[in-house]
C-alpha cells in the first residue's frame, strides 16, 4: 500500500503499465528510495538493473518488487482470459 501510495503521489494514478515498463522501474526506485528517507542514485533502468545485478540491496528489491508485480499481473491475465493448457 505505501509503494502504491508512493507512485500515485508521483503520476496521480497507478495502473499495470505505468509500473511494469522501463520508467516503471524508475518510479518504483523513486517510490522505495522515497519510503526509505533516500535520495534516488539511479536515474535510468539500466543503471538500476545494472546495480541490482551488482549486488546492491535497494536495487535488487526493486527489481524482485518489478517481478512480483509482474507475476501478478501475468497471473491475474491468465484468470481474465481464462486460458487453457499449454
Amino acid at each position: 500500500a505505501a509503494i502504491h501510495q508512493q507512485i500515485h503521489g508521483q503520476i496521480g494514478h497507478v495502473s499495470a503499465e505505468a509500473v511494469l515498463s522501463g520508467g516503471g522501474l524508475v518510479r518504483l526506485y523513486q517510490a522505495i528510495c522515497a519510503l526509505d528517507g533516500d535520495t534516488p542514485r539511479h536515474k535510468t533502468p539500466a543503471h538500476i538493473t545494472d546495480a541490482a545485478l551488482g549486488g546492491e540491496p535497494r536495487a535488487l528489491a526493486v527489481v524482485e518488487q518489478f517481478c512480483r508485480f509482474l507475476g501478478r499481473v501475468a497471473g491475474n491475465n491468465v484468470l481474465t482470459l481464462g486460458a487453457r493448457g499449454g
